[in-house]
């Protein structure tokens, strides 16, 4: 492999190699590629990237494959001896408490005999016995004459001895340091960054994107470029330009695929949504959606498809429904908010969504009747507002907060409360506004949100808390995590780059 990256292309200038096509072959077998073969080639599906993060990457997961077959193995020395004496020990128990169970049996045949002798005793003083008889039966009893004489048993004590008690405290202390030791390798092991994204491809983009979305087969890639989207066929770790769409009359500021069919709606600083959707191999615009009075800042899905719901900065909420399944018409407004409403998150199942606004309030809705209603108000104060929002599940919601920057974790529990569960301080402000949605791969529990010019990524973990396990630096636009959760893809603005990151 080192001979084939270090060649150059003989076509293009001597640019160095950096794939193998796989399925062409030559006089050894497989062709090499530069950057410029590649973007030439029709079929793209059988290249082989020979970028050097990938060898890393196996030099690392070698690495640590090495390592934790290497603690399998010490830790099986170590329990092997003591599985043996616990085995032994075990053993013992057993005869102890065989020995036991016979004393237990000679004990109650002793009681038997006793209370038997008492009550003999106790017949021949008659039915008044008086003082000085009784007396002089409890002197008998305190001299030896017990009602229960019983001892324990020497041979009892002879199989406890020293030398057997020294040995279970030594088997106590090296199953107390074995269980250390495992605790800090699971603590190792969910501590690691397993979810870390490496970049693994890029691409120039001519305009500026404000958005990205992915179909629910994780092949297309639509990303608004100024006020067109351009379409991109996702394979093989590449991105290849299928199509432009074009429609909106300002710059498109958000986009959002359907997960269940192949369709997808964007909205627009022109004041519209338009839905999109494949009509013989080709996409096309099939209506417009028209209402708001402003720019359009979100727009969401809900899990069953049958209802839109889009904010603007004319400070309202629209809910969009179909009409036998074909047209989409406005079936609610809300205008309860009082300055530019941000960003919007739907829960599970569809009976609650958030909204956040620059009037400093986080807004929750419920479903009552077919009719949205607002169930309860979040304020903050104006140095410290709700931005980015997004459901974990039904009633769990996690919120990124402004001014004292940090990610906040909060739970609907009924009875217009709510609690909180969690605070993450961050260390840096993000107060540009620009969209980029804060998302939840349910799969991997893990939260992915822009703070400023960094990405960041938290898991959570066994004990339900939340924990920051990776940050990507860069100027980057709207994450989109695919179905997977293998690869995460931005848009790099400083350097205009398409960017799809892969984890292991």
């Amino acid at each position: 492999m080192q001979s084939i990256v270090q060649l150059d292309c003989l076509k293009h200038n001597n640019q160095q190699i950096c794939m193998l096509d796989i399925g062409k072959s030559t006089l050894n077998g497989s062709r090499t590629l530069c950057q410029s073969c590649f973007n030439n080639l029709s079929q793209k599906e059988n290249v082989i990237f020979l970028a050097s993060f990938y060898e890393k990457l196996n030099q690392h997961k070698d690495k640590e494959h090495r390592w934790i077959e290497d603690k399998k193995q010490e830790l099986h020395k170590k329990l092997s001896p003591l599985i043996k004496h616990l085995q032994e020990a075990q053993n013992r128990l057993i005869k102890i408490l065989e020995f036991a169970q016979t004393e237990f049996q000679q004990f109650q045949s002793i009681i038997e005999q006793s209370l038997n002798n008492m009550q003999v005793k106790l017949a021949a003083l008659g039915q008044n016995p008086t003082i000085s008889q009784l007396e002089e039966l409890a002197e008998r009893i305190g001299k030896g004459d017990r009602l229960i004489p019983f001892d324990f048993s020497a041979e009892c004590e002879k199989m406890l001895t020293n030398r057997q008690q020294n040995s279970l405290g030594e088997q106590s202390r090296r199953l107390q340091e074995l269980f250390k030791e495992i605790k800090n390798i699971f603590s190792y092991l969910e501590n690691k960054n397993i979810n870390e994204f490496v970049l693994a491809y890029e691409s120039q983009v001519d305009k500026l994107c404000q958005s990205i979305g992915v179909n629910y087969q994780d092949r297309t890639v639509a990303i608004s470029e100024d006020k067109d989207i351009s379409l991109w066929n996702l394979d093989n770790y590449a991105f290849d330009k299928i199509d432009y769409l074009k429609g909106h009359l300002e710059k498109v500021t958000c986009i959002q695929f359907s997960q269940q069919q192949n369709w997808f709606v964007s909205g627009s600083d022109d004041q519209t949504l338009k839905i999109w959707k494949m009509n013989k191999d080709l996409w096309c615009c099939t209506q417009t959606l028209d209402g708001h009075q402003n720019y359009i800042s979100d727009i969401k899905i809900s899990n069953d498809e049958n209802t839109l719901i889009s904010s603007s900065f004319d400070f309202k909420i629209k809910i969009w429904q179909q009409k036998d399944q074909k047209i989409w018409f406005c079936s609610q407004t809300l205008d309860n908010h009082k300055n530019y409403v941000y960003y919007l998150s739907i829960n599970g199942s569809n009976t609650l969504f958030a909204s956040s606004s620059w009037d400093f309030t986080l807004k929750i809705w419920q479903l009552k009747s077919r009719k949205w209603e607002q169930y309860r108000t979040i304020e903050k104060r104006q140095n410290e507002w709700i931005k980015r929002i997004c459901f974990l599940n039904d009633t769990q919601i996690a919120c990124q907060i402004v001014g004292q920057p940090k990610i906040v974790i909060m739970q609907v529990i009924g009875n217009n409360e709510i609690s909180q569960l969690q605070e993450i301080p961050l260390t840096e402000n993000d107060d540009e506004y620009s969209y980029n949605p804060m998302i939840y791969f349910q799969k991997k529990k893990l939260i992915i949100l822009k703070n400023n010019k960094s990405t960041l990524i938290l898991q959570e973990k066994n004990n339900g808390l939340f924990q920051l396990i990776h940050t990507i630096k860069g100027n980057h636009q709207s994450p989109t995590i695919i179905t997977t959760g293998k690869s995460l893809i931005m848009f790099e603005k400083d350097k205009k780059k398409l960017q799809l990151f892969k984890t292991y």
